[in-house]
């Protein structure tokens, strides 16, 4: 007999199918490619962004670099023409800034390097006419360039030693001025050199070197380069303060011939701070030197520095801080040609302000002090015409009177410069 009890039905889980799984995993893969794609993009914009912007940068740079070489060689090609015509102090202040300029401005092309030959055979020819300051010129030119030029600083030490032993005015026609031939072994002269080098007797200590690296260029090499070092620097800052008791040949200031024997120190190891800072100071001491008397306000600007900083440094003439408050002076006067009183009273109180104690300039003072109080602004408000002999301005009719300075020592005396300075 059946067993008519249903069995219970089992449990059956729906099985899906590849296709199903696949149906479902293929709705994702749509959405992924679009987002990768966009990230590509992205990543993309970002590189090429980045990519202009380098490139840009370095086309700038380069362009940099290419505009100052140019001007280095535009100041060098200067340089050497003012050489050739004898010019020795302008084109001293053409390398000087050279020296200022990154190596890599100084670019050695080849039109570079044929010009090196040249001034160096130029230099040859310079020393066997004894005109050595243009063979100091070209050599120092050249050691700008490449440093490590051949022969150059040989023709250089040989040249100094023949400038310091050859006499630098025309003998007489009955005197004949022969050098003593040194007979000092090279012992002796590197001892002498270090005895003189330590009592600060600069010059004599230049001289046995000099003389020894004749003898012997390879002899204590490394030490003669530091002692020559020593040796040009200290007579380099003592020569720009005017000051030594043991070197009989530094008599007073000389600015150039100090600036000078820094830069010889220079082609034997950087300068320390101190002499950097003297060499500095000299720079804007002759740079105001060229604008006196020219641009009165360009002036001031150099003054102004070495009134702050080297009050006392001079050309064996005037000091640095009696240029300011002369130059302040004359700067006041050209102001006061214009009409403008306030602010020619303001340069003459900075003068006085500054210790100027000249009395005969105070009428002038006075008087721009009370132009200044009736116009009521720096302009000059009152318009007045200067006189065609550069003397005190004389108001207008109808204007305010202004007092009469009969003195001929009260008289302001106002100088109007002559020409514009060449840029």
């Amino acid at each position: 007999m059946k067993n008519l009890t249903p069995e219970p039905e089992e449990e059956t889980q729906p099985v899906e199918t590849d296709a199903e799984q696949a149906g479902k995993g293929g709705c994702l893969r749509p959405w992924l490619i679009i987002l990768l794609g966009i990230l590509m993009l992205l990543l993309i914009a970002a590189l090429s962004a980045y990519g202009g912007f380098q490139s840009g940068l370095e086309q700038r740079v380069e362009a940099k670099d290419t505009q100052l070489a140019q001007g280095v060689q535009t100041q060098s090609a200067l340089g050497l023409q003012e050489i050739d015509k004898g010019l020795v102090d302008l084109s001293r202040q053409r390398l000087d800034w050279l020296k200022t300029q990154p190596a890599s401005a100084r670019i050695l092309n080849q039109e570079i390097a044929a010009e090196l030959q040249l001034q160096f055979d130029l230099a040859q020819q310079d020393v066997s006419a004894k005109r050595y300051p243009q063979a100091q010129m070209r050599l120092e030119w050249i050691l700008e360039w490449m440093p490590d030029y051949p022969g150059a600083l040989d023709l250089l030490s040989e040249m100094l030693y023949q400038s310091q032993i050859t006499p630098t005015t025309i003998p007489s026609p009955t005197v004949t001025l022969t050098p003593t031939p040194d007979n000092r072994g090279k012992e002796k002269l590197f001892n002498d050199a270090q005895q003189a080098l330590n009592a600060a007797n600069w010059s004599a200590a230049i001289d046995d070197l000099l003389t020894l690296r004749k003898q012997d260029a390879a002899y204590q090499a490394i030490k003669v380069d530091g002692m020559l070092y020593m040796a040009y620097r200290g007579r380099g800052v003592d020569k720009i303060q005017g000051k030594n008791q043991t070197d009989s040949t530094i008599q007073g200031v000389d600015l150039q011939g100090g600036t000078y024997d820094l830069a010889l120190a220079e082609q034997f190891g950087p300068l320390d701070l101190e002499a950097q800072a003297w060499q500095r100071r000299v720079s804007w001491y002759l740079t105001g030197v060229g604008y006196w008397g020219v641009n009165w306000e360009k002036a001031l600007g150099y003054f102004e520095m070495l009134y702050l900083e080297a009050p006392y440094l001079g050309d064996g003439t005037m000091y640095a801080i009696d240029r300011y408050r002369q130059g302040l002076m004359k700067y006041g006067d050209w102001l006061a040609l214009q009409g403008l009183w306030c602010d020619a009273q303001a340069q003459y109180q900075k003068s006085f302000d500054s210790g100027n104690t000249d009395a005969a300039q105070q009428p002038t003072a006075v008087y721009a002090s009370d132009q200044c109080s009736g116009s009521g602004n720096s302009g000059g408000g009152q318009e007045s015409t200067p006189t065609p002999e550069g003397g005190v301005n004389t108001p207008e009719p109808g204007s305010e009177a202004s007092p009469t300075l009969e003195s001929p020592t009260e008289t302001p005396t106002l100088e109007m410069p002559s020409e514009t300075p060449t840029p």
